[in-house]
């Protein structure tokens, strides 16, 4: 018997188009999982839901770079979009084994979405509402994981309206210092992020990152060598080797580094001694846990001479041609239809009352 998987991807967040280039890597996997019957469904940046026909319209490449609007892209979909309460009805009745959700950021990957998905009694994939929520909330995901004791850059939260410009220019040069990253508290993908080293620079980047939200993140600039981890539930909570990411010194990992093929260069596993890669791994299993994350997730951190301190947790990370947890999933002999099914699984399993992870 074949199950039916919707692959849920769109949404209204900035991160919107990389949610339809993961689909299109996702969808490409699917089709080649036997007994499985991918039902592509779009969300237009206007938050109104497009389904597709049975295991037909994947995203493509493509079709994303010809597409200037997306409306113009959601007709390829249902002709007339629907809103969010009608699709939640329409989820709530079909048939569906599982909703594969590859929406980043705001109304995707922050929470409000899985907390409906479960009053409504939908299964779908990756971590709950809970820790989809406090992973996505920089500021106080990190205040989290330092009371944990886990090991974090030195930071700040800075809500709009709570100091001047001029005021909040000299605090966070006397509380941080400079250099200094500034990046919105609710955002993924580096959208928004600015590394400043100067004062000058320092209330651009502000001002740029309250674009955003009405909280921003401030954090120390560590000098050192940026790594990520993958963390996968698969009968037990496991993480992946440990990739290294090496920017051009004129650059950071930013939005434009992170999904333009050949900007940066990964390594996978990083060329690190042993100690340093069981540390990052067990760091990043740790954080997975502390937060609440299930299924998957991928944990970013930054090494100097101190060690590893953790910057984010991502609970649904890029599945890019250039991401990086689908390429350390490779290297642990993981391919990428495998990767979907484990995921897929472990969200049946979770909805069944199955334990899960250990």
């Amino acid at each position: 018997m074949q199950r039916k998987v919707a692959l849920l991807f769109g949404g209204e967040s900035p991160e919107h188009e990389i949610s339809i280039l993961s689909a299109s890597k996702v969808g490409a996997a699917l089709d080649q999982l036997i007994g499985t019957q991918t039902i592509p469904i779009y969300v237009t940046k206007t938050g109104m839901w497009h389904w597709s026909r049975p295991s037909g319209d994947i995203p493509s490449e493509e079709l994303i770079q010809a597409v200037t609007n997306d409306e113009a892209f959601a007709r390829n979909y249902s002709p007339s979009g629907i809103s969010f309460a009608q699709a939640l009805l329409h989820l709530s009745v079909d048939e569906f084994a599982t909703v594969l959700i590859i929406m980043h950021g705001a109304n995707g990957e922050d929470g409000r979405l899985q907390g409906a998905f479960e009053l409504a009694g939908i299964c779908y994939t990756g971590s709950g509402s809970a820790a989809s929520a406090l992973a996505m909330d920089k500021s106080r995901c990190q205040a989290y994981l330092e009371a944990r004791g886990l090991p974090i850059p030195k930071f700040m939260p800075l809500p709009r309206g709570a100091y001047s410009d001029a005021d909040a220019v000299g605090i966070v040069a006397n509380e941080i210092g400079l250099p200094c990253v500034v990046k919105p508290s609710g955002c993924g993908s580096s959208v928004g992020v600015t590394i400043v080293r100067d004062r000058e620079q320092l209330d651009a980047a502000l001002k740029m990152a309250f674009e955003y939200g009405e909280l921003v993140q401030v954090e120390e600039f560590i000098q050192g060598r940026e790594f990520t981890c993958g963390v996968l539930d698969s009968g037990k909570t496991t993480a992946l080797p440990v990739t290294e990411i090496i920017v051009p010194k004129a650059t950071f990992f930013d939005y434009k580094a992170k999904y333009t093929p050949g900007v940066t260069r990964e390594v996978t596993p990083a060329e690190i001694d042993a100690a340093l890669a069981r540390r990052i791994q067990e760091l990043a299993v740790e954080a997975h846990r502390a937060v609440g994350c299930e299924g998957f997730s991928r944990v970013d951190f930054m090494a100097d001479a101190d060690g590893p301190k953790i910057l984010e947790i991502n609970t649904i990370p890029g599945m890019t041609q250039t991401s990086l947890l689908p390429q350390a999933a490779v290297v642990a002999g993981i391919q990428m239809p495998e990767l979907m099914n484990i995921i897929i699984e472990h969200s049946i399993r979770r909805a069944g009352g199955v334990e899960v992870s250990a």
